[in-house]
């Protein structure tokens, strides 16, 4: 928000006018005494001192007009430079938060999407694969987990850490207690510590 107030304003008017004023009023009092030197007519000491104190408070008053117009300028000059600098922390928060958007809607890296199903199909293949040692699964799943597991297992590099192994094709049809049919997959794989390496 603004710091200027209508006696801000004011005041640069009046720091504004002062030098003109002054300049004006040297002159006019230069032309005087110029009239007087050649009239030849001896300047009063009174009067003279009185030109002298008229002089004297025209110089205060241009030094201190300049003065006025200086402080509002730089006053002036700070407010921009903190609006900018606001516009420029605004500037960086939405550049992070579209950053942050772009990185959320990447995918994951094949592994995380890997160890996120295995995890899914059974919570024990993980931990198995902490000794360094390959781990065989043989099994049915459900029919999103095999889709997935298909998919994944035919990206690139995807041998590194999964291999499927052939087996007989055929679905198992669970009967839940509820009364819902599950459609299961037979699978065969083998996976592999490496993908412990990967994040």
């Amino acid at each position: 928000m603004s710091t200027w107030t209508h006696f801000d304003l004011w005041l640069v008017a009046l720091g504004r006018g002062i030098p003109v004023l002054f300049a004006a009023g040297v002159a006019i009092v230069q032309t005087i005494i110029e009239r007087k030197k050649s009239e030849e007519k001896a300047i009063p000491p009174k009067k003279k001192f009185v030109w002298h104190n008229i002089l004297t408070a025209l110089i205060i008053l241009g030094c201190l007009g300049n003065l006025i117009v200086l402080y509002y300028d730089q006053l002036s000059a700070l407010e921009s430079k903190t609006r900018e600098m606001e516009a420029q922390k605004r500037g960086t928060a939405a550049s992070d938060s579209v950053i942050f958007l772009l990185k959320a809607m990447q995918p994951a890296s094949l592994p995380k999407r890997l160890q996120v199903l295995l995890d899914e199909i059974s919570p024990k293949i993980m931990p198995s694969l902490k000794g360094g040692h390959s781990l065989y699964y043989e099994g049915a799943i459900p029919d999103p987990q095999y889709v997935r597991l298909m998919v994944l297992s035919k990206e690139n590099g995807a041998g590194d850490y999964i291999e499927i192994h052939p087996c007989v094709a055929g679905m198992v049809f669970d009967n839940s207690p509820s009364g819902e049919t599950t459609i299961k997959h037979n699978v065969k794989f083998t996976a592999y510590p490496k993908l412990l390496q990967e994040k």
